[in-house]
């Protein structure tokens, strides 16, 4: 069942730690994969359906008490701000301007996405690599582009150009809005908010929208693994 799933990808066999995907079996002898869901999957398809939407006890409930985040600052280099997610063991932190309003994040994939001749961006401050994000991800695809054979059969030089009109599409989007909720959100709240935007956090705001907690896709199937009653290992 979805819940059974669910609880597989929090509480996998020891000692492994909450995963975010999980194999699908076809069932057969011996078994094959028929597919991979995620928890993105698990959430949008929460969502979709009305599950937490009111009057659902659970989706009205309050999400727990926050944990503080870790913040940088627009002025600390990008290179210290990664370095603060690594040493914190989390995959996000939460960026404010100088007057503590939260304003951006960055994440483990804005590191993943830097290619070997995108490394001097680390250098920049952060409110500079936000800004630049779209132009990075740009650059990336372009090296990427860049690696491909075309001197093999006329599909490859296909696929390089169409890799190198996406990176011209990236260089002209916009930076990701902040996705975040308010400090009166409900898991409903929450999670709607997740499966919308298709993110792996959401950032919890007080009142001067300083970030005061961070509320994740792993956060989110517990609670509502919880709030149906739990599952037995």
């Amino acid at each position: 069942s979805l819940l059974d799933g669910t609880g597989r990808l929090l509480a996998p066999p020891p000692p492994a730690a909450p995963v975010h995907r999980l194999a699908v079996s076809d069932g057969g002898d011996p078994p094959r994969v028929a597919g991979v869901v995620s928890q993105s999957d698990v959430v949008a398809f929460i969502h979709a359906k009305g599950l937490l939407a009111a009057p659902s006890p659970a989706g009205s409930s309050p999400l727990p008490p926050p944990v503080p985040p870790v913040i940088v600052s627009v002025h600390d280099t990008t290179l210290t701000a990664f370095r603060a997610m690594r040493l914190a063991g989390v995959s996000g932190v939460a960026v404010v301007d100088s007057a503590g309003a939260a304003c951006g994040s960055l994440s483990a994939s804005d590191f993943r996405a830097l290619s070997l001749g995108a490394m001097g961006f680390l250098n920049v401050p952060v409110g500079e690599f936000l800004s630049l994000r779209p132009l990075i991800a740009a650059s990336t695809a372009q090296a990427a582009a860049e690696t491909i054979d075309i001197a093999g059969p006329p599909a490859a030089a296909g696929v390089a150009a169409d890799r190198a009109t996406a990176a011209a599409d990236a260089s002209h989007a916009a930076a990701p809005a902040l996705v975040s909720v308010g400090q009166g959100a409900t898991l409903g709240d929450a999670v709607a908010a997740l499966a919308r935007a298709r993110v792996h956090r959401v950032w919890r705001l007080g009142p001067s929208d300083e970030p005061i907690g961070v509320f994740t896709l792993t956060d989110a199937l517990r609670a509502i693994v919880d709030a149906a009653g739990g599952v037995e290992a």
